[in-house]
């Protein structure tokens, strides 16, 4: 099917859900659609994966919580979105993921009510070979909740979104896996609410940004989060991780980072397994280390799993390994120097 159907008049329309849903070779000019009174537009243009890329400057007002995967692997997709009304949206996960679209003028929405953000503009890159990149300097998240997987594997990505508010934010789970090139700052961004920070900057090997004065008091999880991130190395031993259990891989074949963590509040942890798992001693200072077995050891957990790669620990930090493997600690390391 691919007709023109441009000249429909859909001003008395209220549900075109999954209208075109793998239409793959359709592609009109939609952009004098009226969906002014649409209350659900979800999935109505996604997976149109061959042809579709219209202009979209709607009006969705109507639309509230049902605009989500509007485009979704609908790849060829770059149309202006300049006109396009999406202050009541509270939704706006997959919103983009898995088309090629690179148009500025998504600066230009409202998005001051969304919510969840998930995989917004995931997986672009992987899909089309086209990376998002561009800045989002206007957009307002004060009401968002969610962003996880929001950029991933946008290789090219380094728009400015240094003036995000994340004050609501719970998750940032893979938000910026396989951005290969973003490196903005965003010490500012308040994170005090987030729990979930697996993966965050996964495979992020650029990104090396002081995100030191980050209140990380509600994290849970921070399982690979700076996994294969190689420029990463910042002063981070302020961080409160008190509530952390997972910290899996967290700096797992991460090629830079070296700093002391003696300070850490380790007391919640239950899995260190592969923490700095294909490091080698000369990645890790053994004073490093021997400052790291102290935080476990001030932490009073027993039977974690802790994995340093072929990192070596001194004679003093010794007595703390010794300490922790009473505990039941299962330790693999580089041993004594």
């Amino acid at each position: 099917f691919n007709q023109d159907l441009s000249n429909w008049d859909m001003s008395n329309c209220l549900n075109i859900s999954y209208m075109f849903y793998n239409c793959y070779a359709l592609n009109f000019d939609a952009s004098n659609w009226d969906l002014s009174n649409c209350t659900r537009v979800n999935q109505s243009f996604s997976s149109m994966y061959l042809n579709f890329n219209s202009d979209a400057p709607w009006d969705l007002t109507s639309a509230t919580s049902n605009a989500y995967s509007l485009f979704y692997n609908s790849q060829q997709f770059n149309g202006d979105l300049t006109g396009m009304d999406t202050s009541t949206l509270t939704r706006m996960d997959n919103f983009l993921a898995r088309t090629k679209f690179n148009n500025s003028s998504i600066n230009t929405l409202d998005v001051s009510n969304v919510q969840n953000f998930q995989n917004c503009f995931g997986d672009i890159h992987t899909v089309s070979g086209v990376s998002f990149n561009q800045d989002l300097t206007n957009w307002n998240t004060s009401s968002a909740t969610n962003m996880s997987i929001m950029f991933k594997s946008n290789t090219d990505f380094n728009g400015d979104i240094t003036g995000f508010n994340t004050g609501l934010v719970t998750t940032m789970k893979q938000m910026f896996t396989s951005c290969s090139t973003f490196n903005r700052d965003i010490s500012g961004w308040n994170v005090s609410n987030v729990a979930d920070f697996d993966q965050m900057f996964y495979i992020a090997s650029a990104f090396n940004q002081n995100i030191s004065s980050w209140n990380t008091s509600s994290a849970t999880t921070m399982y690979r989060m700076f996994f294969n991130a190689d420029a990463f190395d910042q002063p981070i031993g302020s961080w409160d991780v008190s509530n952390v259990t997972n910290m899996e891989g967290m700096f797992q074949n991460t090629d830079n980072f070296d700093q002391d963590l003696s300070n850490w509040d380790l007391s919640s942890i239950t899995n260190m397994a592969n923490f700095m798992g294909q490091r080698t001693f000369a990645q890790f200072s053994s004073t490093n280390y021997d400052n790291l077995l102290e935080a476990c050891v001030n932490g009073g957990q027993l039977n974690v799993t802790l994995g340093m790669g072929t990192i070596k620990y001194s004679v003093s930090g010794q007595s703390r390994r010794n300490t922790l493997v009473s505990r039941g600690w299962t330790i693999t390391d580089g041993g004594l120097v």
